[in-house]
């Protein structure tokens, strides 16, 4: 669902129910937990009262829909923390590692160097803009 916030923004409101049956149990649960008090603080707010889309028509005529620096901030810096976890971390390579088919090995190794410097490019991050272009069907 979602309701339209003006200024081109929508809010988005989340299925829980959804999302808690997708939830991995797998994963080392330590550095996890150690971090929910501070996602609950970032999400459960979103959950209330929605998560802020942003979007705007192109000059083509498609439109972009994307999560702006204010939605990822707060999130990148807790992901930042978490990646410090090296187990956390070798699970997340893992986790590649089984799902990329035959390149696995590959995607595990450039996932690896992404996960080891994403603390440093968190830190200088001044903006992110996580979105889809929709293309008008003709």
């Amino acid at each position: 669902m979602y309701s339209m916030d003006g200024d081109n923004k929508i809010r988005v409101y989340l299925n829980v129910n959804q999302i808690m049956a997708v939830a991995d149990t797998k994963s080392p649960r330590t550095s996890i937990e150690e971090a929910l008090p501070a996602l609950k603080q970032i999400i459960l707010p979103m959950l209330a009262e929605g998560v802020p889309v942003f979007y705007r028509e192109k000059e083509n005529g498609n439109v972009a829909f994307y999560l702006g620096y204010d939605v990822f901030q707060p999130l990148l810096a807790i992901a930042g923390e978490l990646v410090k976890d090296e187990a956390l971390k070798a699970a997340l390579v893992e986790l590649v590692k089984e799902n990329a088919g035959p390149l696995g090995g590959l995607a595990a190794a450039f996932v690896k160097q992404i996960l080891d410097k994403l603390p440093d490019i968190i830190a200088v991050t001044e903006d992110v803009q996580i979105g889809i272009d929709l293309i008008s069907a003709k």
